[in-house]
């Protein structure tokens, strides 16, 4: 390995997570896995050996959570400590802010494309030119997530309904890229499914199998009000593409993003 590449190490229970961010650094020039951890104590062995330059961990992992592996890493007295990047779906402002306030350098809230994730490493370590940026705030992804998230719930789409996640994923990526949204099944889809560790087509059929509770429960109406708009009645089923335009333009209307 050339000694000038940014070693990266990540922690997440989640194989398609580990393997999707793997990915994302591998894909790089300049960037090198040097080791995954399924939780935060083999993260803290792994630091010791292969001695990364930045860590990427989730924040709820077995073991040792993403707070506890923070406090054990900046106690470390025997090496120079890597930085930290927690990389988590929960978006709460306190939890975020306890976060930066213990030691990580920044939060990336789940959903992120690869190339958001290589970005954000440059901005962590400071790498002057090559650094680029979305002009978005932490402050306003985590609005926006919020925002989905209860326009979700009010539908009658829920965390335990299949599609929920990827539903609020298209979303999510269709408002950091307006580009991606133009063609699901050729960009937003494929983007999704490998962040999930699946297929394309599962991930269309997940959001479908959504839209269709939110419909057979009578909830899908509700988007009228919701919206401002009508979008909908009891008896009209909106496409993928249809919902996922209106909450993106919704999101980007109101300023939530």
């Amino acid at each position: 390995m050339n000694d000038s590449m940014i070693k990266v190490a990540v922690a997440d229970d989640n194989p398609g997570m580990r393997q999707y961010v793997a990915e994302a650094v591998n894909e790089s020039r300049d960037m090198k896995m040097v080791g995954e951890a399924t939780d935060g104590e083999a993260l803290l062995e792994l630091v010791k050996v292969a001695r990364p330059d930045i860590v990427l961990a989730d924040l709820i992992m077995p073991h040792y959570d993403g707070y506890m592996f923070i406090e054990k890493i900046r106690n470390m007295v025997d090496m120079v400590p890597p930085d930290i990047m927690i990389i988590s779906a929960v978006s709460s402002e306190i939890i975020v802010n306890r976060a930066l306030a213990m030691g990580a350098k920044y939060y990336l809230i789940k959903p992120f494309e690869k190339e958001v994730l290589r970005k954000r490493i440059y901005d962590v370590l400071d790498m002057g030119g090559i650094r680029m940026d979305t002009g978005k705030s932490q402050d306003d992804h985590m609005r926006a997530v919020e925002r989905i998230t209860n326009i979700l719930l009010s539908i009658g789409i829920s965390a335990g309904i299949q599609g929920y996640r990827t539903l609020k994923d298209a979303v999510m990526l269709s408002l950091e890229n307006p580009a991606m949204s133009k063609n699901l099944t050729k960009n937003l889809y494929p983007t999704i499914a490998e962040m999930h560790h699946t297929t394309p087509k599962n991930v269309e059929r997940s959001i479908r199998h959504a839209i269709d509770t939110s419909w057979q429960q009578g909830k899908l109406s509700r988007l009228n009000a919701i919206l401002n708009i009508d979008v909908c009645s009891g008896n009209e089923k909106l496409t993928n593409r249809e919902l996922i335009a209106l909450l993106t333009e919704h999101l980007m209307i109101k300023k939530y993003y």
